[in-house]
């Protein structure tokens, strides 16, 4: 205890001024502070240095605070994932071919209505039905706890099966099959393309009918709904 007198400035010199310096550049800091920090410190310990074990203690708590400090601002790889341009998304998703320079705006639609699938469940949904789904998606980053997305073919098969699921809901409204491609949501847009696959608009009607909204229809001019129907609606427009 003898040393104790000297240690205060010393410990400015090799643990604390050192410490805060490396603080700003956060990621690589706390393995650092072992060596320049918390390391000399305890050697200043040994040697029966007055306040070295308080010391010891404040660099460990600044040296953890500053790597939780980097694991929040480290870019995530989701981040990552999205700070891709669209012409790169599009190419890795596989809606336009590797070789583009170039997308339309039908592509991005595309884009934007497979990202929706994806936020309503189309992953699991899939999986549901197929069991194995490699062939339709892939993993953002090669690992296997990475987040999984689709790729244009698994979008296709997705919206196969919703259709699918659609046409058999409309027949149970009494729309006979054949008869779906006349349908048309309030707005007079087509629900059904003529593959009988749901299109945008059709996807966006269908999506409120599974969440139990209140959505209207119409075929051959008759107004059709989910919900009972107010007989100010069932008027003509003027």
């Amino acid at each position: 205890m003898k040393k104790g007198t000297n240690a205060f400035p010393r410990n400015l010199k090799v643990g604390i001024v050192p410490t805060l310096r490396l603080l700003k550049k956060g990621t690589n800091a706390f393995p650092r502070n072992l060596k320049v920090g918390i390391v000399p410190t305890l050697r200043l310990l040994k040697k029966g240095t007055k306040g070295a074990f308080v010391f010891s203690l404040f660099l460990t708590t600044l040296g953890l605070l500053s790597f939780c400090r980097a694991a929040r601002t480290a870019p995530s790889p989701k981040d990552n994932a999205s700070a891709l341009s669209p012409l790169e998304e599009l190419k890795k998703r596989q809606i336009i071919s590797p070789d583009a320079e170039d997308y339309t705006e039908e592509d991005l639609q595309t884009l934007v209505r497979m990202k929706k699938a994806e936020s309503l469940g189309a992953i699991d949904f899939l999986a549901h039905k197929l069991g194995d789904i490699q062939a339709f998606t892939f993993e953002t980053h090669g690992k296997t706890n990475s987040p999984i997305e689709l790729n244009q073919a698994g979008f296709e098969k997705y919206l196969f099966f919703l259709s699918q699921k659609a046409i058999n809901y409309f027949a149970s409204r009494h729309v006979e099959p054949k008869r779906v491609f006349g349908l048309t949501d309030a707005l007079g847009r087509k629900v059904f393309d003529k593959n009988g696959l749901l299109t945008l608009s059709g996807e966006n009607l269908f999506d409120k009918i599974l969440e139990k909204r209140p959505v209207e229809w119409e075929l051959s001019g008759k107004i059709m709904a989910n919900h009972k129907i107010k007989k100010e609606s069932l008027s003509p427009a003027p």
